[in-house]
């Protein structure tokens, strides 16, 4: 079987980390994903070294690259019972800063996920290219 997810997005807030007694870090990030007028809200995942990253470099309204795999979560409260689906991130890249003096950054650079996959260590190339997806977002 194969959990594999992508996703693009702007970062909704900072990342909120904890740190657990065995040393152990989590983060958790939200990201909007937009395809046309709707907006996907996705939860990210991030544990230990990438935790640690992303805590240190993530900011409010950066677009970011994910990677990882997706997990359901359900859980009762109040009596209502929930659930969601998360992305437990394997790997991260943030593409652009918000706050960035070259407002023109992401225009000028050519931002497709083969040039991002080919940024990791031992990961086989795939024949994936959202530049035609690139080209369409609405900011």
């Amino acid at each position: 079987m194969i959990n594999k997810y992508i996703a693009m997005g702007y970062a909704v807030a900072d990342p909120i980390t904890k740190t657990f007694q065995s040393g152990k870090s989590k983060s958790n990030f939200s990201i909007g994903v937009s395809y046309g007028k709707d907006t996907t809200w996705i939860e990210v995942e991030c544990w230990d070294k990438i935790s640690d990253n992303c805590n240190s470099y993530l900011k409010k309204g950066d677009l970011v690259f994910v990677e990882g795999k997706m997990k359901y979560s359900s859980w009762v409260d109040k009596n209502i019972k929930k659930n969601k689906l998360i992305c437990v991130c394997d790997f991260f890249k943030i593409l652009n800063k918000k706050n960035s003096e070259n407002k023109n950054e992401l225009k000028n650079e050519s931002i497709s996920v083969n040039n991002i996959m080919k940024s990791k260590n031992n990961v086989p190339q795939q024949d994936v290219d959202l530049q035609n997806e690139l080209d369409e977002i609405p900011w």
